[in-house]
């Protein structure tokens, strides 16, 4: 999975922010307010990434129970999902 080409992430007062810019800007209209959870998955998935690799990750890093873990990560999924910005093939 990645995020389309064109998002920038940008930190601003504490406060992640997705940008589109150049052709997705034309997918996504608007910016994506992510916590600090979310920015380290957009960044993940920027770089191309699939689930499992995405779950070892946060479970590594984050002292939260699979089940909730997976349940989180998916809801992100497919939020991004329904927003058009999320590749699911990795190039």
């Amino acid at each position: 999975m990645k995020i389309i080409d064109g998002f920038m992430l940008r930190e601003i007062a504490g406060e992640y922010v997705a940008v589109p810019s150049g052709e997705a800007a034309q997918v996504f209209n608007g910016l994506l307010t992510l916590n600090e959870t979310g920015a380290e998955v957009f960044r993940r998935l920027q770089e191309g990434t699939d689930r499992e690799a995405l779950l070892a990750a946060l479970a590594a890093d984050y002292d939260v129970p699979r089940p909730e873990l997976e349940a989180d990560v998916d809801e992100l999924l497919d939020r991004f999902r329904e927003l058009a910005i999320l590749k699911e093939a990795v190039l």
